[in-house]
């Protein structure tokens, strides 16, 4: 993850950063929610 980060700040690219940020964070938040949601079925 932090490579990733690395790359594209070494691209020099702002608009990339922020995007591999936000697919990250959403990544995260998808896997939290799938996670709860196996925890508590119904729910």
């Amino acid at each position: 993850m932090e490579l990733g980060g690395h790359a594209a700040a070494a691209a020099g690219s702002s608009d990339t950063l922020d995007g591999y940020m936000r697919v990250t964070y959403l990544l995260e938040v998808l896997e939290v929610l799938e996670v709860k949601t196996q925890a508590f079925p119904g729910s």
